[in-house]
């Protein structure tokens, strides 16, 4: 399911439900299915979380379980109509839904999602669609991409969410929440998700005369055909539940030899060694942690308190090694020096992790051999000389092969970076506050343009989406402005983003979120800020910067065998037996005999920046071209492409990047046999789009 939904060329726009209503049929029929609710995927750095949040790294490890262990994640339209006795559903379907269309959620859910090719449901409060009173909500544009994307698409949580059993307007909440739906969004409204569960026979009633057709309820439980469709139950996800909790929730026992390993503090796998370790924290009181609490011991100049994390490992192998960990309100408790043990199948390796930042997420420790059975294990120690507290919380051990990429960590570029951070205009170094590193620089305001930017330069590893945060020095009002303009160059153009440096709004001691942004691979400017803030008895800091990975960017692929809707051929071209191709096979032409050409197109989503790839089986000189070309047909016109297919086969090889219109209207990749040498032949086997971002 997945492979063929990931590389399928019509996910995506209006098509992509017919997509999976297709692919169901591969799967023996359902005859029941779990929805789950989630509200909010985000971690606020400093604040309590919310009792129904759940942090991103831990709904990407849900979400791949689905995928690993044999659930079908379906459209909430195919499971309705499949209760209405229209279709099928696989064997344990699953339908993501996610209340209050919070902001988050398009941030860090969405992205997550197209990475995994897995469809959903945004309920959304019409009233509240772009609010940033409170926890921020998703605008109207962005419900817009997630609908035009084809996997998520945005259903009624009423106008204000009353509880509709007490409200005196039940019509005008139903009714005017589904109008707005569908007129800002061009389509029809046909669910609803009931606000605090909270109905009774008039609300299902008033429902049904709005023009709905579905309800879904707080309830927990399996839903049956014989289910009431305005009473459909979920099984709600919140912070406390972690990946063996929600594994629980699915009412999987089977085993995971594949998935990663987790210990967390309440498991038995945990023990202390030595010293006290208290436990802190709860389900109402979470600031970061993984699960119901964490451990925290004091730190100590000399080795006092131990922590174990011991596994349970089904193979003998290599696998990645994560620590979880949070941080309180004041971030500056936690030790900047943690120190944990690795004690793996070659021996025992340290680690120090500063547990001031990189919280509420899987922070990468390395990669390690290990025996099966429970020898191997993650120690950590009280041993530090700063703050107060070291945090023993979760560690996972996910399973991977010795060549597979090394995962990507934050990067965190500070003003003392060489080569990464530049200035313009004037800055003085200052040491007051609390700086990331040794210092920080700050500029005197300006009352109209810019006349002093600070820069910080990156290398992008692949593209994709990343959170930007960044660090500065607070102060009050009389030096700090409450409106710095921080500019991210991300792909489609430079989106600026206005942060208040003042005390007030609790910056200090910890990077401050700038929202999550596109960007491509490669070295490049990432982050500026200006002192353009209308005031000269104001100042800017400019300290550091943390990107931090969060999806991969999405694709489509088109292989030779998917048929002439997504690839077509002219002239002869013959099955190759060489190994090394894409999906089934490759075909190959000879240059001799005339001009011979493939040809790739995809159906794409949205009009935006994509890179067109390339998957050929290379072979030697004798047989292949140096010069093989490629037309790229793009929304500005063409352009021409040669690669070497004697090199660099049996990968996808890009092409450049360029704007393309959504659709399938015109070719996108065309390859040909205009070669020099007429004996030499050119292979044709898969071409891939990635969607970089808005044009």
């Amino acid at each position: 399911m997945r492979k063929s939904s990931r590389s399928g060329k019509i996910i995506g726009s209006a098509v992509a439900t017919v997509a999976y209503l297709g692919a169901a049929s591969v799967f023996a029929q359902g005859t029941s299915a779990r929805v789950f609710m989630f509200h909010e995927t985000k971690f606020y750095d400093g604040q309590v979380a919310a009792t129904s949040d759940v942090y991103p790294d831990n709904f990407r490890d849900m979400l791949e379980f689905l995928a690993r262990c044999g659930y079908k994640v379906i459209p909430i339209s195919q499971f309705v109509e499949w209760h209405k006795g229209n279709g099928t559903i696989p064997t344990n379907a699953v339908v993501l839904t996610f209340d209050d269309n919070y902001i988050g959620n398009h941030q860090f859910a969405h992205p997550i999602m197209q990475e995994l090719v897995m469809p959903g449901c945004f309920f959304a409060h019409t009233a509240y669609v772009g609010s940033t009173t409170g926890r921020p909500k998703g605008t109207w544009t962005q419900l817009n991409f997630t609908e035009k994307w084809g996997l998520v698409t945005c259903e009624s949580h009423t106008v204000t969410h009353p509880y509709l059993t007490q409200t005196s307007n039940l019509n005008g909440e139903l009714v005017n929440s589904k109008q707005a739906i569908e007129t800002n969004l061009n389509k029809t409204c046909k669910y609803l998700a009931y606000p605090f569960g909270d109905y009774n026979s008039t609300v299902i009633a008033a429902a049904q005369a709005a023009g709905y057709e579905a309800a879904f309820t707080t309830q927990v439980g399996l839903n049956y055909r014989s289910t009431p469709r305005f009473e459909l139950k979920r099984y709600g996800v919140g912070i406390g539940v972690t990946l063996a909790g929600f594994k629980s929730l699915c009412g999987y026992t089977g085993s995971d030899p594949n998935g990663p390993v987790i210990v967390d503090n309440a498991d038995s796998g945990f023990s202390v060694r030595s010293g006290t370790w208290s436990t802190v924290g709860s389900t109402s009181s979470n600031y970061g942690h993984y699960g119901s609490n964490y451990r925290q011991a004091n730190v100590s100049g000399s080795e006092t308190a131990v922590a174990r994390f011991t596994p349970s490992l089904p193979t003998t192998g290599y696998y990645d090694v994560f620590t979880w960990y949070q941080a309180p309100t004041d971030p500056y408790l936690n030790t900047s020096q943690a120190l944990y043990r690795i004690a793996h199948k070659n021996g025992t390796s340290t680690v120090y992790v500063n547990q001031r930042i990189n919280k509420a997420c899987w922070f990468y420790l390395g990669r390690y051999q290990f025996n099966s059975g429970t020898s191997g294990y993650v120690e950590i120690t009280n041993k530090a000389s700063t703050g107060s507290y070291v945090c023993a919380d979760a560690v996972k051990f996910q399973p991977v092969s010795s060549t597979a990429p090394t995962p990507i960590t934050p990067i965190i570029v500070d003003n003392s970076t060489a080569g990464a951070f530049s200035t313009t205009g004037s800055w003085s170094a200052s040491t007051s506050g609390y700086p990331y590193g040794s210092n920080c620089v700050v500029a005197q305001g300006s009352s109209g343009a810019a006349t002093a930017t600070a820069t910080w330069t990156a290398t992008i590893p692949r593209h994709g989406v990343y959170e930007i945060g960044v660090w500065f020095t607070t102060s009050s009002s009389t030096y700090r402005s409450a409106s710095v303009p921080y500019t991210v160059y991300a792909v489609g153009g430079n989106k600026t983003v206005t942060v208040n440096q003042q005390d007030s709004a609790g910056g200090a001691k910890r990077f401050v979120s700038l929202g999550t942004f596109r960007l491509k691979a490669g070295t490049y400017p990432v982050v500026s800020v200006s002192n353009a803030i209308g005031s000269r008895t104001q100042y800017v800091s400019a300290d550091a910067v943390r990107i931090a990975w969060v999806a991969n960017a999405p694709y489509f692929t088109s292989d030779n065998t998917d048929g002439s809707t997504y690839f077509a051929t002219s002239g002869t071209w013959t099955t190759s037996a060489n190994a090394g191709y894409y999906g089934t096979n490759s075909l190959i032409a000879q240059a001799a005999g005339g001009l011979k050409t493939a040809t790739w197109k995809f159906n794409l989503p949205v009009t935006g920046v994509y890179e067109p790839s390339v998957w050929y089986v290379a072979a030697s000189d004798a047989y292949r071209s140096t010069s093989v070309p490629y037309t790229i047909t793009h929304s500005g016109g063409t352009a021409t492409v040669s690669l070497n297919q004697t090199i660099n086969g049996s990968r996808f090889n890009a092409l450049g990047q360029w704007t393309f219109n959504a659709g399938i209207s015109v070719p996108a990749v065309q390859v040909s046999t205009n070669i020099a040498d007429p004996n030499d032949y050119v292979s044709a086997d898969a071409a891939r789009m990635t969607y970089l971002g808005p044009q």
